[in-house]
């Protein structure tokens, strides 16, 4: 890894390697929902229909 990871802890460095690129960095994505009575087929449901680029 770069120096820049010199001070990385070695839970940073093991997310980083599982979603890094050489080139292009991390590129890992997450959306988090949190609230009370979500409509969870519709949120899961939704991105699966989107076209994402």
């Amino acid at each position: 890894m770069p120096d820049a990871w010199d001070g990385a802890s070695t839970q940073r460095r093991t997310v980083a390697s599982r979603f890094g690129h050489d080139h292009y960095g991390e590129r890992h994505h997450e959306i988090v929902f949190t609230g009370i009575a979500l409509d969870t087929q519709h949120i899961d449901a939704a991105p699966k229909a989107a076209l994402f680029t």
